[in-house]
């Protein structure tokens, strides 16, 4: 398991066309590995609709309070495997 070596923290990527779906995901490690932090390494907003991430990342956080980090980004690689360009910081902030 991951905390055996001495990780501190996994972070999951929210790339739809390359892997698992992140909150799914990121709910079995908070089943399996109790003591590391789990963290988005990035969601990527025009993906997804802001209040279901929220509420999926707090009902994450309920199940390991104080171990789950949030991260939202452009999405080079969740966007690109759709043929789409990152969103543009502008319009990230």
């Amino acid at each position: 398991m991951a905390a055996d070596p001495g990780f501190t923290s996994a972070w999951f990527y929210d790339s739809q066309m390359l892997y698992s779906d992140i909150c799914a995901t990121m709910t079995l490690v908070t089943e399996r590995i109790k003591r590391i932090k789990i963290a988005t390494g990035i969601v990527v907003p025009s993906n997804r609709i802001a209040p279901v991430t929220a509420h999926s990342v707090a009902t994450i956080n309920q199940l390991a309070p104080g171990r789950v980090m949030f991260g939202i980004g452009a999405g080079s690689n969740g966007r690109n495997m759709m043929g789409l360009p990152p969103v543009k910081s502008d319009d990230l902030r």
